[in-house]
């Protein structure tokens, strides 16, 4: 642990975080990582890690499911601390988020994007936008595999999909048949007529498969014959993919039960203030596959600015804590403070009529310093003209992420009930 004793300060962000000039950085708020568990013993939620590019990961968190093919909302979400603390690793946010799981009967993707200094904005922004050009219900990037008989079954499995559309219109662009299991009655290569009959393959097929007609030359298993379906009519178009195989493997929890249809997204603090800037981003430019964001909530958004708002004072605005996280946070930010990325409100900010989701819901907190520009935010969406549902919550006699930090207390699960509702409406 760095020293003020041994190292020279750069910037001094007390509470919250040091950074010394030989680069080192001293986190003084942390919660102790945590593993992904296959049962949360309060819970009952599962989690587990992904790669979503090789710079960005996330944890799925799973709750228990009623049924084995059941659907369920996706909720993308976004942690606090300021772009500079927090991750999606940590004790405090694994229990958070599982609660939220388990109380909203959703799959929640908890993104990991990397923090400042070492990253500085828009690192941050770009990589929660990344969270939606790659993996995480990106329709536009499908692919399908399978190895000996799975390989048989993709082979079927393209065929159909050339001959019929996907629901959702969902396209497979590529792929991968990795040892085939394909046979028929003729040799081909180095196969001989003795072994044709003889190979275990061929039994197989006909134990598996008794009433198939005519044998081993079915078109399912032999896609050689001339009455098969013309290879032309493949439903893809790329024929061999093997790369994209732990992909596929590690989308399984997000193909099987979630329902793309409700896509929310939500964050606390940092975190809500990337989701306002994804939602103008996806207001503006569509989605991958076309998939539609429904809602987002914003919990203790952290919005500033140079001018004071509410019951904040002209004194306060430069030597609040929120004002000098962001210019560490974002050093060459245009604007500073004024950049419309932290202040909507400024007269080149993107409208907020252009959001792109249909709900929104902003939690504020009595005590918390950033409830003005969070009623502001409310108030600058409804005049807008932006074309959906707005709703805000107030909790009186508490301070920021409060039900982040305390999930326990009477109000806190109020909250987090309340966001479980927004999300499985």
């Amino acid at each position: 642990m760095p020293s003020d004793t041994t190292k020279e300060v750069l910037a001094d962000l007390s509470p919250v975080i040091k950074l010394y000039k030989d680069g080192t950085v001293e986190r003084l708020i942390s919660s102790p990582h945590v593993p992904p568990s296959p049962d949360d013993a309060v819970t009952g939620v599962v989690s587990k890690d992904l790669n979503i590019s090789p710079v960005v990961q996330a944890r799925l968190h799973l709750p228990k499911l009623t049924e084995p093919n059941q659907k369920l909302p996706v909720l993308v979400y976004y942690h606090g601390g300021g772009f500079c603390l927090g991750s999606a690793f940590t004790f405090l946010e694994n229990r958070y988020i599982n609660i939220l799981a388990a109380e909203a009967k959703a799959l929640i993707v908890s993104v990991e994007y990397r923090l400042a200094p070492e990253h500085p904005l828009p690192i941050a922004y770009e990589d929660s936008w990344e969270t939606w050009l790659t993996e995480h219900g990106d329709f536009s990037k499908i692919y399908i595999g399978g190895d000996s008989a799975g390989g048989n079954i993709v082979h079927n499995i393209l065929l159909q999909a050339g001959a019929e559309p996907l629901p959702g219109d969902v396209k497979i662009v590529g792929g991968f048949l990795s040892h085939p299991y394909f046979w028929g009655s003729k040799p081909i290569g180095s196969e001989t007529e003795e072994e044709i009959e003889q190979n275990l393959a061929c039994k197989i097929w006909l134990f598996v498969y008794p009433s198939v007609p005519r044998g081993i030359d079915n078109a399912m298993i032999n896609p050689f014959v001339d009455d098969a379906p013309s290879l032309s009519g493949l439903g893809c178009s790329i024929a061999s993919h093997v790369t994209e195989k732990l992909g596929i493997e590690k989308e399984s929890w997000l193909t099987e039960h979630g329902d793309f249809s409700k896509i929310y997204i939500g964050g606390d603090s940092a975190g809500g203030n990337i989701v306002h800037n994804i939602l103008l981003q996806a207001g503006a430019e569509p989605l991958p596959g076309d998939v539609k964001i429904v809602g987002g909530f914003l919990s203790h958004p952290y919005f500033w600015g140079s001018k004071p708002i509410g019951s904040e004072t002209e004194e306060e605005i430069e030597q609040n804590l929120a004002c000098k996280m962001w210019l560490f946070v974002y050093p060459s930010v245009p604007g500073g403070i004024d950049n419309a990325m932290i202040n909507p409100f400024v007269d080149d900010a993107p409208s907020l009529s252009g959001l792109g989701c249909s709900r929104l819901l902003v939690c504020l907190a009595e005590k918390d310093p950033l409830t003005s520009r969070g009623i502001l935010y409310v108030e600058t969406v409804k005049k807008s003209g932006w074309n959906g549902e707005v709703e805000m919550v107030e909790v009186e006699g508490e301070d920021h992420c409060f039900q982040f930090l305390n999930p326990e207390t009477e109000k806190a699960k109020d909250l987090i009930k309340r966001l479980a509702s927004f999300i499985s409406y």
